[in-house]
């Protein structure tokens, strides 16, 4: 049951023991508390109560108010009853597959052992307050470091900075400096896709799929590989977050063993992961895993594109759908069915809206909880600068991406004699087009979108700066992943599991993207374009110009 609910007839939050909600004041900010304190102590942050409040205002005025399953979702609750084996349950966008593990959770037997696999630690949190008592959630991080932990026989150090520190042994500051970040991304990589770091041969295919920039320098990259992974592999009381799966795998250690396994987002498993996901049951043991191979777009991080066919080959499982979307109208629906011919539109959905607009009359138009989404992010930039100047709170998902831009400027002034914007746009234009033309020469003109879009991203960042201190405050400032309120702008891969009433495409021309030229690339665009229509509740917004 969730923790709180929004009442409309009365415009109060409602704990779960029916009592109104008040807003009080505490140590670390306001939240809502029982009106009946201290006979009823619940509390509810501010933020989730304000998305429980927009979440009752914005749903459909024919949605049922009690859950009912469909006959999807109760072919799923069936299986988990009455079959036998394993199952891949493929869930549209917006089909409610958190609602549904979470009744078929209720439905395992409360003297077995039952593991929820969250995607991530926010909603292994959620998942946990509404899952059976019986039932242990976690993420597959937390399972790799217990079992590092019980066969370690001391509780290593966690440090995500593990692998940089080890690569700066090798790479000290100076002539090769540059080469520590395409090097992470190697050894990152390689402990994803488990590929064999001694054959250079399978790394560089690695690195060109993934487009890795190694700018000239692939034979000290290949030969530094597999040193440091050594490395990594030998410093076991300290582990980073790649570490807590690739190390139980690569050492064979073998994890608790449960009788139900229950695996959320499994399209965006890497094969270290699902290698893990393997060891995780006991012999006669069920896997229930639940996903949407049209929403696999983390190809580029390394995750198995293949990830269902494949779990549902090694699994022998059957393929159940949840095809009804609880999300998007039936106008959107009827857009997505283009990409996913099996999605639906729930029986009670409203038509919503589909429109074309210009970027100006967006700009115009815009306000607090819009969601703009672009597929490469130097738009979002733009648009994000202008409504900041003109009072509106706005900020860009993705802090991974002004991490990227940091180390770019880094790069590029090093050995700058003038340490200015005019001198950093210099550098910069000079270093797109060098790097594009040894793309070019090589083969691998598949990597040069990354890199113009990296570079594109960096210029717009430089739009009215005066001087770089000044820049790098404005990267600190704009990539924000926490912010809940004001307008969000994002890349259409940081925005799936979003949603918004009112959603814009930023330059939808680029899905897809026209420098995907081979077919898992060109599947993966697919899917991005997918994502990005079925973000929203009720109105797209196509938008031109800008």
């Amino acid at each position: 049951m969730e923790k709180a609910t929004y009442s409309k007839e009365t415009g109060k939050i409602i704990c779960r023991n029916g009592h109104p909600m008040v807003l009080r004041n505490g140590r670390y900010g306001q939240f809502y508390g029982c009106s009946n304190y201290p006979t009823c102590k619940e509390t509810v942050d501010h933020q989730l109560a304000m998305r429980i409040v927009e979440e009752a205002k914005n749903a459909p005025a024919g949605k049922p108010k009690e859950f009912k399953p469909s006959v999807y979702q109760q072919a799923v609750f069936d299986f988990i009853t009455d079959g036998e084996g394993n199952a891949v349950v493929e869930a549209v966008a917006g089909s409610g597959k958190t609602t549904t593990i979470v009744q078929a959770l209720q439905l395992t037997p409360e003297g077995d052992k039952v593991l929820f696999c969250a995607f991530n630690k926010h909603i292994a949190t959620e998942l946990s307050r509404r899952a059976p008592a019986h039932v242990r959630v976690g993420t597959l991080h937390s399972i790799g470091l217990v079992t590092l932990t019980n066969h370690l026989k001391i509780k290593p150090e966690v440090d995500g900075n593990k692998t940089w520190n080890i690569i700066k042994e090798f790479l000290p500051l100076g002539a090769q400096h540059h080469m520590r970040a395409p090097l992470s991304k190697l050894v990152s990589l390689a402990k994803a896709t488990l590929v064999d770091p001694t054959d250079s041969i399978a790394v560089d295919a690695m690195a060109a799929h993934y487009g890795i920039e190694m700018n000239g320098d692939a034979e000290t990259l290949l030969g530094l590989l597999p040193q440091v992974m050594r490395e990594c592999a030998e410093r076991t009381h300290v582990i980073d977050f790649d570490d807590m799966i690739w190390m139980p795998v690569i050492f064979n250690l073998r994890p608790e063993g449960y009788d139900w396994v229950f695996i959320d987002e499994c399209q965006d498993l890497n094969a270290s992961q699902i290698a893990l996901v393997m060891c995780l049951v006991n012999g006669a043991g069920r896997v229930i895993a639940v996903g949407d191979r049209k929403q696999s777009i983390y190809g580029f991080r390394g995750a198995d594109i293949s990830a269902i066919p494949n779990l549902i080959e090694a699994l022998d499982a059957t393929v159940l759908p949840l095809s009804i979307t609880y999300r998007c109208p039936t106008s959107v629906v009827e857009l997505a069915k283009k990409l996913v011919p099996q999605i639906e539109a729930a029986e009670w959905a409203e038509e919503g809206i589909v429109r074309n607009t210009h970027y100006d009359a967006m700009m115009a138009t815009v306000k607090d909880g819009n969601l703009i989404l672009c597929r490469v992010n130097a738009p979002l930039v733009k648009a994000c600068y202008s409504l900041i100047r003109r009072g509106t709170k706005a900020v860009i998902r993705g802090r991974d991406v002004g991490k990227s831009m940091q180390e770019l400027i880094d790069k590029l002034m090093k050995d700058s004699p003038n340490q200015d914007i005019h001198s950093l746009l210099t550098n910069l234009r000079d270093y797109k087009w060098e790097q594009s033309e040894k793309l070019r020469a090589t083969g691998k003109e598949d990597r040069i979108e990354s890199l113009v879009d990296r570079c594109d991203t960096l210029e717009a960042l430089c739009d009215g700066i005066r001087d770089l201190v000044e820049l790098r405050h404005r990267i600190d400032t704009i990539f924000n992943d926490l912010q809940k309120t004001g307008v969000i702008l994002s890349s259409v891969h940081r925005a799936k599991g979003d949603e918004s009433d009112t959603v814009y495409i930023l330059q939808p021309e680029l899905m897809p993207h026209p420098l995907a030229v081979k077919p898992w690339q060109i599947e993966q665009e697919m899917n991005i374009k997918y994502v990005a229509l079925t973000r929203t509740k009720n109105e797209l917004v196509f938008v031109s110009g800008g």
